[in-house]
């Protein structure tokens, strides 16, 4: 038995928009990729607990992406600095 065309429809908008939010895509690009507006993902938080957890794992991940990438080039930026700073003379 198929789903009917009112769900699909759902579905395809919001696999658009997680799948646009989960690549990189700013919450506005995301809403315009799935064509709908921020009323309807709010809607979507508010009455589908499916939606909301996979919404919020999308943020997680990129939020802890975001976290190793400042941490990355804060331990670059140290080892520059102690590099530059180093005697010239140093283990020679």
């Amino acid at each position: 038995m198929s789903l009917p065309k009112r769900l699909r429809n759902r579905l395809a908008k919001q696999k658009a928009y997680l799948t646009t939010l989960a690549s990189g895509g700013t919450v506005r690009e995301s809403q315009a990729a799935a064509k709908v507006s921020s009323a309807t993902v709010g809607k979507w938080r508010e009455e589908d607990p499916a939606f909301q957890k996979v919404e919020q794992e999308v943020h997680d991940r990129i939020d802890a992406e975001m976290q190793e990438r400042q941490c990355r080039e804060l331990r670059r930026a140290v080892l520059d600095a102690t590099r530059r700073d180093a005697p010239s003379n140093c283990g020679g």
